[in-house]
């Protein structure tokens, strides 16, 4: 019986440390010297952070007013997806799910923006893994994110931009 509980003790531990485990970067990004990768990926550091800690508070600020934001079906604006953030994340909360993530690659666009390619992965009672890619752009002195979705933004139409906001 002790056995049992040690190895129970073990697994919740594991649970929890895998709950918060730190983004995983690819070795080559972590160590760049490119300046504009690495803004990037400090701010892209945060903005997972808030995923990892299911905050939704504020959570537009991440984005460019007129971002193209593609989830689930449909397109959203920035204030209409941390609406959709904030009753989301709550439920995770409450089935106790998490997300972790992979930095597939960062690269820097023809146009001065960067791309992040990342795996996010859901834990808990749904364990799911999911592409996203998103491309940030220095708006005055700040990064913001342009454009997030399932494919990358290259394939992003003119008839994509056209789509209403939920």
């Amino acid at each position: 019986m002790k056995s049992l509980l040690s190895v129970g003790f073990v697994l919740v531990v594991m649970a929890i440390t895998n709950a918060c485990a730190p983004v995983q970067v690819p070795s080559n990004l972590a160590q760049t010297d490119n300046p504009i990768i690495k803004e990037v990926l400090t701010k892209q550091m945060v903005f997972y952070d808030r995923y990892i800690t299911l905050n939704a508070d504020n959570f537009s600020s991440f984005y460019a007013k007129d971002a193209y934001i593609y989830a689930n079906g449909g397109r959203y604006s920035a204030e209409s997806f941390e609406a959709r953030k904030k009753i989301v994340w709550g439920n995770f909360k409450r089935q106790g799910i998490w997300w972790n993530f992979d930095i597939q690659s960062i690269q820097q666009s023809d146009d001065g923006g960067v791309v992040v390619t990342s795996l996010h992965k859901l834990r808990g009672k749904k364990s799911r893994d999911y592409l996203r890619y998103f491309e940030w752009k220095k708006i005055g002195d700040n990064w913001k994110i342009i454009s997030q979705t399932t494919y990358p933004p290259e394939f992003i139409t003119e008839e994509d931009l056209l789509l209403p906001c939920k």
